[in-house]
């Protein structure tokens, strides 16, 4: 028994290692995928705060997220606050949730995720300086036809921006649009 949970450590260790080399080569997430799946389901799922684990469905996320497998993405990035509930990059993760929610066309849970968000940016004392959250929350709000709290949002997207960011000209735009049809 105990050679076989060895060996089954051993193996979880090189589908991890496997994953992250493959994670960075361009071309190869769906692979980095594969081994990350394994290195998760080799394991036993921990029952508290667990780094690896954590750092791990952050990863499959950030894969997922570009293979456009969206869902999973929320899955996997959700996973990963659960496993580190101390999560040094919450407000990020928070973002790839929201970012993966419109792409799901969820523009709710897209509006709800960045409210905590920000919740977890004032828990932290963080400075929400990030414009492009705000363009984000503008544009779901945009898309439910919620047009005074887009317009909020694309101004406070544009207060933070800086002037070389290349969608600045389109945050102005749908601002512009947003402030005429919140006035009919």
């Amino acid at each position: 028994e105990s050679l076989g949970n060895e060996m089954r450590g051993g193996q979880q260790d090189a589908h991890l290692a496997l994953g992250e080399i493959l994670a960075e080569l361009p071309g190869h997430a769906a692979e980095a995928v594969d081994h990350f799946q394994q290195f998760l389901q080799l394991g036993k799922r921990p029952l508290g705060v667990d780094v690896t684990w954590s750092r791990v469905n952050e990863l499959l996320g950030d894969l997922l997220f570009r293979l456009e497998r969206y869902s999973a993405a929320v899955e996997a990035y959700s996973n990963a606050l659960t496993f580190n509930p101390y999560h040094p990059w919450e407000t990020t993760i928070y973002y790839q949730i929201a970012r993966s929610y419109y792409h799901l066309r969820a523009y709710e849970k897209t509006i709800t995720t960045i409210e905590q968000l920000q919740h977890a940016a004032e828990q932290n004392n963080e400075e929400l300086g990030d414009y492009r959250v705000f363009h984000l929350w503008g544009n779901a709000h945009f898309a439910l036809e919620q047009y005074t709290q887009a317009v909020e949002a694309y101004r406070q997207a544009l207060a933070l921006a800086p002037n070389e960011a290349e969608d600045r000209d389109k945050i102005d735009t749908y601002l512009r649009f947003a402030q005429e049809l919140s006035a009919n």
